[in-house]
């Protein structure tokens, strides 16, 4: 999946990154000339069990239809995901069955053309569909660093988040910061290199390149848990490296996840970093309590999901309490909307 799911257990390591407009290292598999997408996955109830250890048989015979344009659909896979391609703008309802009994009927409000809808549902005991969680690319750049994922997908410009004229730009300003890097040194070499898996220093380097041209990092951004200050001294070092044929593999690869951490969000100081799902200094990862907001005995609760940039268009959601701190950061309220 251009998206890592995770049991109930570590959703709210998911819901972090989603903050961060999705996961940054993630290539938007939509935007294929097919129009706005839903992609999802299920998860197991209130249960810490990982989605692997879930028997395949669980999704067998459920489909997902949407009921505005039934001609789009999508049988759900053993291990619990499935994407609607060109769905319609505007409301839709999703309508999950099973053996054609209907189990479940979500709604998604405002879907805009070319948009990426990403959503966490749970099969519960009763065999219903509930939904967890609800996210959706931001129709930019965001404000957090990208993975070489993003930036090899969205060169094209079929995605509303970057269009291939602002790529251009973006590869231009980062070739520039490259001109020391004979293979980084143009916007076609930059363009080649986010999509080269085979050598991951010249991926990340050019993909830090872009970010910092697109200013969702600086030089100047500090950095945690590193052998380096900042992002900026990161960089010189990975340059000096890439340039020295005679460096070993070891400083290569060590270099290379420095990089990657930074495109990842990982070790950044600010508002795009999180912290480690073992952390035990952060509270963030703690539900909230039965006083502040009310948790059903099913583990879920009723809040109002006020999207970013658009609260005309908030609307009552279900979602798992893990869920709750990343919908509480972006505004939604406990209970439901008035």
């Amino acid at each position: 999946m251009v998206f890592r799911w995770i049991s109930i257990a570590g959703l709210l390591f998911l819901t972090s990154v989603l903050a961060c407009d999705f996961s940054p290292t993630a290539p938007f598999a939509g935007f294929d000339d097919k129009g706005s997408r839903v992609s999802g996955i299920f998860e197991s109830e209130g249960s810490a069990l990982a989605q692997s250890a879930m028997a395949q048989s669980t999704f067998a015979g459920i489909v997902v239809v949407v009921k505005q344009q039934p001609s789009v659909s999508d049988s759900v896979e053993s291990n619990g995901s499935f994407t609607l391609a060109g769905i319609p703008q505007g409301t839709l309802t999703l309508v999950f069955k099973k053996n054609d009994a209907v189990i479940g009927e979500i709604t998604l409000y405002d879907v805009l053309a070319n948009q990426e809808i990403r959503i966490v549902v749970a099969l519960t005991a009763r065999d219903e569909v509930v939904l967890l969680d609800e996210a959706r690319d931001a129709g930019d750049l965001g404000t957090c660093a990208r993975g070489a994922g993003f930036w090899c997908q969205n060169q094209d410009g079929k995605n509303p988040n970057l269009s291939a004229e602002r790529f251009e730009e973006l590869a231009l300003a980062a070739s520039d910061l490259l001109k020391d890097v004979p293979s980084l040194a143009s916007p076609d070499q930059i363009r080649t290199a986010v999509c080269n898996t085979g050598d991951q220093l010249f991926r990340n380097l050019a993909t830090l390149a872009l970010n910092l041209a697109a200013e969702l990092v600086t030089e100047g951004t500090p950095l945690k848990g590193e052998a380096f200050g900042t992002v900026g001294d990161a960089f010189e070092q990975a340059i000096e490296i890439a340039n020295n044929p005679g460096a070993s593999r070891q400083e290569r690869n060590s270099i290379k996840d420095v990089l990657d951490r930074i495109n990842n969000n990982v070790n950044l100081e600010g508002s795009c970093s999180f912290e480690e799902p073992d952390d035990d200094d952060s509270t963030d990862d703690d539900p909230p309590p039965a006083g502040a907001c009310s948790i059903g005995g099913d583990g879920m609760m009723t809040i109002c999901h006020i999207p970013p940039g658009n609260p005309a268009a908030k609307h009552t959601l279900r979602i798992g309490a893990p869920a709750w701190p990343a919908h509480q950061g972006h505004g939604d309220t406990c209970g439901p909307c008035n």
